[in-house]
C-alpha cells in the first residue's frame, strides 16, 4: 500500500495543501512547532481515524480560521486498486469515506496499515504501565483490526461494572440491587478481559523471534531479550486460555471487598504490565535513554516483518523525529533495517542535512516552515 498524495484544508497549522509522494521515502524538514508532526499526523489519521496525541477533536481545526471544520483527502494506491479517502471533521464528530461511501475507523486501519514511530512511544518503556499496555494493544490492532472489537468490549464492560460501583459508594442503589447487577455483569466482564489478555499473550508469543531479529540488526550484536506480560505481577506469557480465566475469576472473587471499598475495578487487563528485558535486565530500570529508544524501535520493526508475513504487504512507516537521542551507529542500523524493506516511508526531522545518511537514493524532501511546505 502507497499514500500517493493528500489534500488538507484547514487542518492544524495547514490552511490549503496538496502534496503527492514519492512511493519510497518522504523527508519533512523544519524547526519544531511549524507543522511536521501536524502533518504525520493527517496521514496516520487516513489509517486510524484519530490522532497518535493526545487531542480534542476540536483541535484538529485551523484555530484561525473562521469555519469551524477541516478536511483531509487522500489517495491511497495498492497495485492496481486506488481508494479515495476523505475525513470531514466538525466540532466533535469525525467522518470517514473511502470512494465515497461511509466507513469506520476500524475500516480504515483494514485498507491502510500504518506503524508509528514517535517520541511518544519510544518513551514507554520508563513511562506507565498504561503507555505499555497502549503500545501492546497498537500491536494487536495492526495484526488484526478486528481486534478492536475486543478493545472496545471490554472497555464498555469496564465502564458498566465501574458504574455500579460507584452507584453503590454513593448510595443511589441498595445492597440487593447491587448484588444482583454486580454478579450479572461481572461475568461479561470477567470475560471480555479474558479475551484482550489472550490476544495480548498471543501477539507477544507471535513477536518474539522478529523482536530478537531486529534488535540483533540494530545493536550489530545478539543481546538476549525478551517480552513479559504481567497479570496481578506475575508472568502470565505461557497461560492458556482456559488458565487466563481461572486466574482472573479468581483474582476477582479475591478482590471484591477491595472494589466495593474503592469504587473501581481492580482485576483486569486495565491493571496488567508489560516489562522488556535487555540482557536480562529489566529495561525501565537498567537501559540508558538510547537503548530504551532501540528496543522500542526493534519491537517496531518486528510489528513490521510479522505484518509482511502474514499479510504478504508492508505497512506504511511513520517516523517522527526518533532518531535523535540514537547514537551514528545504531542511527545507521536503523536506516539501513528502513531501506530493506518495501515499505513506504515518511521521517521528520529538524537536521536538513539527514538525506546525506539515508540509505536510499529514492526520496522526497519536504521543507516545513510555519505551516508553508515546499518540495524540494
Amino acid at each position: 500500500m502507497r499514500i500517493h498524495d493528500i489534500d488538507l484544508y484547514n487542518y492544524r497549522n495547514f490552511d490549503k495543501l496538496h502534496l503527492s509522494f514519492n512511493d519510497k521515502c518522504n523527508l519533512f524538514v523544519g524547526e519544531n512547532g511549524h507543522g511536521k508532526t501536524n502533518l504525520l499526523e493527517s496521514l496516520y489519521m487516513m489509517g486510524r481515524g484519530n490522532s497518535f496525541r493526545p487531542t480534542e477533536t476540536k483541535s484538529f481545526v485551523n484555530y484561525e480560521s473562521v469555519r469551524r471544520e477541516s478536511f483531509i483527502r487522500g489517495t491511497l494506491i495498492n497495485k492496481f486498486i486506488s481508494y479515495n479517502t476523505q475525513i470531514l471533521i466538525q466540532d466533535t464528530k469525525k467522518k470517514f469515506r473511502v470512494n465515497g461511501k461511509p466507513i469506520s475507523s476500524t475500516g480504515l486501519a483494514r485498507i491502510l496499515p500504518v506503524i508509528l514511530f514517535s517520541p511518544e512511544s519510544l518513551s514507554s518503556i520508563k513511562g506507565s504501565s498504561s503507555e505499555r499496555r497502549n503500545l501492546l494493544d497498537e500491536m494487536i490492532l495492526l495484526n488484526n483490526p478486528e481486534n478492536a472489537d475486543i478493545l472496545i468490549r471490554y472497555q464498555k464492560a469496564l465502564r458498566a461494572r465501574n458504574r455500579v460501583l460507584k452507584d453503590y459508594a454513593s448510595e443511589h442503589i441498595s445492597k440487593s440491587q447491587f448484588e444482583d447487577v454486580f454478579t450479572s455483569i461481572t461475568e461479561p466482564f470477567i470475560q471480555a478481559a479474558v479475551d484482550l489478555t489472550f490476544v495480548r499473550i498471543v501477539t507477544i508469543r507471535q513477536m518474539a523471534s522478529e523482536f530478537q531479529n531486529a534488535l540483533t540488526k540494530i545493536f550489530s550484536y545478539k543481546v538476549p531479550s525478551r517480552i513479559d506480560y504481567l497479570v496481578s505481577s506475575k508472568v502470565a506469557n505461557d497461560l492458556t486460555y482456559e488458565q487466563i480465566h481461572d486466574a482472573l475469576h479468581k483474582r476477582s472473587l479475591e478482590l471484591r471487598v477491595a472494589e466495593v471499598s474503592s469504587a473501581t475495578s481492580l482485576v483486569g487487563p486495565h491493571r496488567h504490565d508489560v516489562e522488556i528485558y535487555f540482557d536480562e535486565k529489566n529495561s525501565r530500570f537498567y537501559c540508558s535513554q538510547g537503548q530504551q529508544r532501540a528496543l522500542i524501535l526493534a519491537l517496531k520493526f518486528a510489528q513490521i516483518m510479522y505484518h509482511h508475513k502474514v499479510f504478504q504487504k508492508y505497512p506504511v512507516l511513520l517516523l517522527d523525529d526518533v532518531l535523535s537521542e540514537l547514537d551514528l551507529d545504531k542511527k545507521m542500523n536503523l536506516l539501513d533495517l528502513v531501506g530493506q524493506v518495501d515499505a513506504q516511508v515518511f521521517l521528520t526531522t529538524t537536521d536538513r542535512r539527514f538525506q546525506e545518511i539515508l540509505k536510499t537514493e529514492k526520496y522526497s524532501l519536504f521543507e516545513i516552515n510555519k505551516g508553508i511546505v515546499t518540495r524540494k
